[in-house]
């Protein structure tokens, strides 16, 4: 095997070690999602159900430091799905520029270096780029689903007054939505 395809083949490793952090990042975000989104449903579930009234005894029955708790935990998972957010970009900028190494170096090789050797890369990359495929499609259904929270976040801000909650906050917790956003809408369109 010749320095060309030693090169080539690394380069395919390499790359495949990030598809599979990204996958595993992936998996994170949307049990994140999951986790942020379920007791949202839920209160409004409930709100429908409960009477003005009811509601009031419920509060006053639910103990401060309960509902603290409870507010810190979506509050500490938004963080952290902010933060994870931000490494699945970074690792798919470091894809990006990893990709163009690997076509560049495979155009540069050239075909005339033995057809079982050159179809034995071919097939590393088929396998590699049907990894990146997946993987995009999963950032694209999570940036439906983030784009969905935000606009919740958004409508539960309006109905309760909270101009803070708006724009780039989209909740009281403080995290950047907008910046989430917009992270994510590169990675949708170009990855």
């Amino acid at each position: 095997m010749g320095e060309g395809v030693s090169n080539i083949t690394a380069q395919i490793f390499r790359l495949e070690a990030a598809e599979d952090r990204t996958r595993d990042i992936i998996n994170r975000i949307s049990s994140l999602l999951h986790d942020i989104l379920e007791p949202q449903s839920q209160n409004v579930s409930e709100k429908q159900k409960v009477s003005v009234k009811q509601e009031k005894s419920a509060k006053q029955k639910v103990g401060a430091k309960q509902k603290n708790s409870e507010k810190q935990k979506v509050s500490d998972k938004r963080i952290e799905l902010t933060a994870s957010i931000r490494i699945l970009n970074d690792i798919r900028e470091q894809s990006r520029y990893g990709y163009s190494i690997l076509y560049t170096r495979w155009a540069q090789w050239g075909h005339d270096q033995g057809e079982d050797e050159h179809e034995e890369i071919a097939g590393q990359l088929r396998k590699l780029n049907q990894t990146h495929e997946r993987n995009r499609q999963g950032i694209a259904a999570l940036w439906r689903r983030v784009r969905d929270l935000v606009r919740e976040e958004e409508k539960l801000a309006g109905e309760k007054g909270l101009v803070e909650c708006k724009g780039e906050t989209g909740g009281t917790s403080g995290v950047a939505w907008g910046h989430v956003l917009r992270v994510f809408s590169g990675m949708d369109s170009d990855m």
